[in-house]
């Protein structure tokens, strides 16, 4: 989110990172989606240029604005990202939480009086009520959104339909989450799992963790699928072929969770990532599950306190392993 203060001068000071980690040792490139992006996103700054990124959930859609963030070599004077679901949420961002109207405008003016800046708005799933919060200045600004016509709610948007992964890519992501060089069976697990990016990347760390004590390859873990995904089905569902996006997605979840539930520490993974489903699920604080649990413990010794602190980090690395979430400094992000 952007610290603005009154003076426009430190608002371009500002550096802002990406609301998650972005490593770029474990990106899996998805070479004409990135190649869209930046064309469209090549010309000058001398005008507003807005791309809206829309494709279903679990796509890739906000990797792909994290990759260009990023890894774009273009000298942006300012790099700002912010969450997009609603406008309160949207504004609330431009500034510190008791920030006044005044350190708003600011924000704004400058944005508007100063050209070369870039600006995700990510998950903006009601495009049509932040439209009017995007800046009319000259810079370039990227939505990413469920909807599909997410790049009607912005005058003179481009567009970029985020869709699965190609079977290559799909591939490559899942033999580098499951630290694999290669594996027989899986093109026919990417297959069964739509080549759904966070699908694919969960099934990965999965398997990775299984490897560790025992023989776990694509195969068992297709079988695995199969046997959780068919639990979902109802009746209207018999006769399908293939498993919708949503079934994909809840059942290599369910796989994860009962996992990780019988893992040491898992209990209190879990209890947490429940915890944070009363959350909103973008930069929740890992200070906040630690204060939930010295809440609920009562703690009466420091050391005691700092066990908590201990149970809170070793939880959230556990999640993160299993690509529940994404980690960053001191929050934590569910994947989506």
């Amino acid at each position: 989110a952007v610290r603005a203060q009154p003076e426009a001068a430190s608002v371009r000071s500002l550096l802002f990172q990406a609301p998650t980690a972005f490593d770029a040792r474990k990106h899996v490139a998805r070479p004409e989606l990135e190649a869209q992006l930046s064309s469209l996103l090549s010309c000058d700054t001398s005008a507003r240029v807005v791309v809206a990124a829309s494709g279903l959930g679990g796509v890739g859609k906000t990797q792909l604005a994290m990759q260009y963030f990023c890894q774009s070599p273009r000298p942006y004077t300012l790099r700002a990202w912010f969450d997009a679901e609603d406008a309160s949420l949207l504004r609330k961002q431009f500034c510190l939480m008791d920030a006044t109207d005044a350190d708003v405008a600011a924000v704004r003016n400058w944005l508007l009086n100063n050209d070369g800046w870039l600006i995700v708005l990510d998950n903006a799933d009601h495009p049509a009520e932040i439209a009017s919060a995007v800046p009319a200045g000259r810079g370039h600004v990227i939505v990413t959104s469920r909807c599909g016509y997410a790049s009607d709610a912005f005058a003179a948007a481009d567009e970029v339909q985020v869709d699965v992964m190609t079977m290559d890519e799909a591939v490559k992501l899942l033999l580098t989450s499951a630290g694999l060089k290669e594996d027989e069976a899986a093109s026919e697990l990417c297959e069964e799992l739509g080549c759904l990016p966070l699908a694919v990347a969960q099934a990965g760390s999965y398997m990775k963790q299984q490897s560790r004590s025992r023989a776990f390859g694509c195969k068992q873990y297709l079988d695995l699928f199969r046997r959780q995904a068919s639990v979902l089905l109802t009746p209207k569902d018999s006769n399908r072929l293939r498993f919708s996006s949503r079934q994909i997605i809840a059942s290599t979840w369910r796989i994860s969770l009962e996992h990780l539930q019988r893992r040491t520490g898992g209990s209190m993974a879990v209890e947490l990532l429940n915890l944070c489903a009363y959350l909103h699920p973008d930069h929740i604080s890992v200070m906040l599950l630690e204060r939930y649990l010295q809440a609920k413990l009562r703690p009466s010794t420091s050391d005691l306190r700092q066990h908590i602190v201990d149970q809170v980090e070793a939880s959230c690395d556990l999640l993160e392993e299993y690509s529940l979430v994404r980690r960053v400094q001191s929050d934590i992000t569910i994947a989506a």
